[in-house]
């Protein structure tokens, strides 16, 4: 072979290269924008249920627990629901005392129906 063909050949294998880096580079691109969309869209429905939880009435029931004002805020139940990207969420908690009114136990179940 001659050293033209040579340079020929060499530069087509680098622009074959080029072109796979550059495949490989959009794949991982999109692969972290699908995981970003998929954080953020996992936060906006965390945001969504601690408002949710937060909005609870006032249960007014005292507890064990040093009569603490915030447990008493928490016992019983609520139901609340919302909207997450066009779909309808609901979302139920319940706030028990548990070992002789020294814990509290919280159940929270969230659904898109």
């Amino acid at each position: 072979m001659d050293p033209d063909a040579l340079a020929a050949v060499a530069e087509l294998m680098g622009a074959a290269g080029m072109i796979a880096s550059l495949v490989c580079l959009a794949s991982q691109v999109r692969s972290s924008t699908a995981q970003a969309r998929q954080v953020a869209a996992q936060s906006r429905q965390v945001a969504l249920v601690l408002a949710l939880v937060a909005s609870a009435p006032l249960q007014g029931q005292e507890s064990s627990l040093g009569g603490d004002p915030f447990a008493s805020h928490l016992l019983g139940e609520w139901t609340g629901a919302g909207m997450y990207e066009g779909n309808r969420l609901e979302l139920t908690r319940t706030w028990t005392l548990e070992l002789g009114s020294a814990f509290l136990r919280a159940d929270m179940a969230v659904s898109m129906p």
